[in-house]
């Protein structure tokens, strides 16, 4: 095991991190890590609002006039002031940052640091270029991704340690050979996602389809112009929202999850949880899901929907149990932690060296 390692991770300050969860998988991300890292003999910090519930030690961000942190408009400033405070009051050996909310904040250029912070970059590529435009280059400043694809997008623009595949627990997922007349869908509803491309596949093949998750409010219209007029209650399905314990049903029951996405999904939770489940996954060949659907093995990538519904139709040559090893083998989350583990160390030892 490497050597003891007190680890920051900083929230993206959008909702908590408990097992309310509805939608946020970076707030699970960090859930998940911070539990792994102690159960592998680390120290754990996480910088969040008073609401969430971790393993390790929570450092709670409030405003100064307590009014709700996550519209608090000076709110990373916030975050920053007491990441910064905490490196030295916590002995922090790296601070790991989900998102570039700090770099960019008053309270970062002012004060200066000296340990090595971990960005690690979720998101796509038009996104991301746009949004760090205003990030500051430091030595100390270290990106990851998340995938090979990610990493191969992004490398023109930062220079890239390693990627590491997002991890989730496992044996938290329940897993079922027994499969029901149904097809899934779940994630953020919105014309990107593929949603009409999963209503179209599912209707050609002749199985119900349910639909599971958030309509924001910039994809209103959207919803209610292009999916809303296909949920008739009996073929197509919407069941909105979905907790943890409630989708992980869906998915588990699932003939087939279906993932036809528009877009450079750079690592998806909801693929690896659909395996883990042993369910098996149709998606587009975007992004990283040619790494992470092993084609015949797994489930299936294809490019049309007409491919999709062949997909299908042959979901029985793919076996539930291939889905589960194949999840605990590559996406569980004490793999995850392990692998950030060792980047930190590389990178501690780096500037020690250095």
């Amino acid at each position: 095991m490497a050597n003891k390692m007190n680890i920051l991770q900083a929230s993206p300050l959008k909702r908590s991190i408990n097992s309310k969860l509805e939608y946020g998988s970076i707030e699970r991300l960090i859930q998940y890590l911070d539990r792994e890292f102690i159960l592998l003999g680390h120290d754990s910090y996480i910088v969040s609002d008073s609401n969430s519930i971790i393993n390790g030690k929570l450092i709670v961000c409030q405003s100064k006039n307590n009014q709700d942190i996550f519209s608090a408009p000076d709110k990373y400033e916030i975050q920053a002031k007491i990441i910064l405070d905490s490196i030295e009051k916590y002995k922090i050996d790296i601070v790991h940052l989900h998102g570039r909310y700090i770099l960019s904040t008053n309270e970062f250029s002012r004060r200066g640091f000296f340990q090595p912070f971990l960005v690690t970059l979720h998101g796509i590529l038009r996104d991301i270029k746009e949004k760090y435009k205003s990030v500051p280059k430091q030595p100390n400043i270290h990106y990851n991704a998340v995938s090979i694809a990610q990493k191969n997008n992004l490398s023109q623009f930062f220079n890239i340690e390693v990627p590491i595949y997002n991890g989730i627990p496992v044996d938290k997922f329940p897993f079922s050979e027994c499969k029901e007349d149904y097809l899934f869908s779940f994630g953020r509803i919105a014309d990107d996602k593929g949603v009409i491309n999963s209503i179209q596949a599912a209707k050609k093949s002749g199985l119900k389809l349910v639909i599971g998750g958030v309509v924001f409010e910039q994809d209103r219209n959207y919803y209610q112009e292009k999916v809303r007029p296909h949920i008739d209650g009996e073929n197509v399905i919407f069941v909105g929202p979905l907790k943890d314990k409630t989708k992980k049903e869906f998915y588990k029951n699932a003939k087939a999850f279906l993932m036809p996405i528009e877009y450079e999904d750079p690592c998806p939770l909801t693929v690896l949880e659909s395996l883990a489940c042993g369910t098996p996954v149709i998606a587009y060949a975007k992004g990283s899901l040619p790494e992470l659907v092993k084609h015949g093995k797994t489930g299936y990538i294809v490019n049309s929907i007409d491919e999709m519904v062949e997909g299908i139709q042959n979901i029985e040559k793919i076996e539930p149990f291939r889905c589960r090893e194949y999840a605990e083998n590559h996406f569980a989350s004490k793999i995850m932690a392990q692998n950030y583990i060792k980047l930190y160390a590389q990178i501690v030892q780096s500037h020690k060296s250095g």
